[in-house]
């Protein structure tokens, strides 16, 4: 049986992706916040040792975990919201107590790391985003994404482990945070209440999370490249569309004032990333679209 360590363990991520290797051949350390409100969401199993520490002192962890393991996945990252992501000294500390998860990944001999990157690394783009894609990060929270991946590549590379970051779109599905643009206007829809959004007509993407959940397990356990894989849907439309799908699926009669509300600073910004490093490097697929992706959302309402 391997040995997985998985940091922000009760994360929208870490829960679903633990959900899934308690089926598979892993032990988990799940290392989630001393006194998580939230470690009722972590079921208890044979297979699953939980441990309660702070992120900034990850690296004790040796003193709980006194054997050889094989993956580090590392899913922790505070203030990846609103107006966290440019809260500066909050950012700069992910990104150290990020590297500490690198030491202790060298000191428990682990063969591979894998970390959650983000779409944010990349900042503005007009043209279709691949893994080649020149990164310009204009947030704080894309800035320290970006600096960790860079210096975590160097130390692993020149220790000789196995280092893959799923740089990470925009992901949806039941159990999702409530301030999401997703919940939120479902939640509206539901009740049939007015729903204020931009014009709406940018470019987004959207993948689900069990998707994404079996790529990270792909990286995981396939013999793939190193480097950055973007975590995206298949199907590329304007944010208008999907709001249109998600009133169909609903039935509801709520009112969308489209351009009610104003873009950011920054002006109407869309996405169109590439995932076809990661099908073609791991042999993945998405297997769930949007349509149905939201009725399932729906019947968890």
């Amino acid at each position: 049986m391997k040995k997985i360590i998985v940091t922000g363990a009760t994360g929208f991520v870490g829960r679903n992706l633990i959900k899934k290797l308690l089926g598979l051949d892993y032990h988990i350390y799940a290392i989630i916040r001393p006194n998580s409100l939230n470690k009722s969401m972590l079921n208890d199993a044979t297979n699953m040792t939980i441990i309660e520490l702070d992120l900034n002192e990850i690296d004790k962890l040796p003193d709980y975990i006194d054997i050889v393991c094989d993956v580090f996945c590392h899913l922790a990252w505070d203030g990846v919201r609103g107006e966290d992501r440019n809260n500066r000294a909050l950012q700069y500390s992910n990104y150290i107590n990020s590297l500490k998860t690198v030491e202790v990944t060298k000191r428990l001999k682990c063969k591979k790391y894998i970390t959650t990157g983000s779409q944010a690394e990349y900042g503005v783009c007009d043209t279709k985003i691949s893994e080649n894609t020149e990164c310009h990060p204009f947030t704080e929270y894309g800035k320290r994404k970006y600096q960790f991946y860079k210096e975590a590549t160097l130390i692993l590379n020149d220790d000789g482990i196995s280092f893959k970051e799923a740089r990470v779109f925009s992901l949806y599905g039941p159990g999702d945070h409530e301030s999401t643009m997703i919940y939120s206007v479902l939640n509206k829809m539901m009740k049939n209440d007015s729903i204020d959004l931009t014009e709406g007509l940018h470019s987004w993407n959207f993948l689900h999370i069990d998707d994404a959940v079996d790529g990270i397990i792909k990286l995981i356990e396939v013999d793939c490249p190193n480097g950055p894989y973007n975590f995206s849907g298949d199907k590329t439309q304007s944010l208008r569309e999907f709001i249109e799908i998600m009133q169909k699926v609903t039935k509801s009669k709520s009112t969308i004032n489209y351009g009610a509300l104003p873009y950011s600073k920054s002006g109407m910004v869309g996405i169109n990333p590439d995932n076809r490093k990661l099908k073609n490097e791991t042999n993945w697929s998405s297997k769930i679209d949007f349509e149905h992706g939201i009725k399932a959302m729906v019947d968890n309402f």
